[in-house]
């Protein structure tokens, strides 16, 4: 440890000795001077904020993924903020298919394929060209 955690812990030997052998308590007082006082509205704000945009399907998914893990929302409520963040093309094209799948695990692999199958048709495009 370096800087403002070393000055920390520097004049606590005997937290220091604690903390050192309880490891789910070092890192519960850690998270409680130098961590997120509120990582749920801070991952809230993180994903009204996430959007596909050029990357792939699959890079913002896994993005979305990785943020939703701190949010305490139920399936329906993700599913509606990670549709709301996908391309249109993507979104278009699933609003066509004739099953809406519920769980979101379902929904982003739906989605995914969806990308896949509207780059499989830009490629086949530029090759006619």
């Amino acid at each position: 440890m370096t800087g403002t955690s070393l000055s920390w812990l520097a004049p606590l030997p005997e937290k220091k000795y604690l903390l050192l052998n309880k490891f789910e308590d070092s890192v519960k007082e850690i998270t409680v001077f130098f961590g997120d006082v509120d990582s749920v509205r801070t991952a809230i704000n993180q994903i009204r904020r996430l959007r596909q945009g050029d990357r792939p399907t699959s890079t913002y998914a896994t993005d979305f993924r990785l943020i939703s893990y701190d949010i305490p929302w139920n399936d329906q409520a993700l599913i509606d903020q990670f549709r709301f963040g996908l391309h249109s093309d993507v979104n278009d094209l699933i609003l066509i298919l004739p099953k809406d799948p519920k769980p979101l695990t379902e929904t982003i692999n739906q989605a995914i394929r969806c990308d896949n199958q509207l780059l499989s048709v830009d490629h086949s495009d530029n090759n006619k060209s």
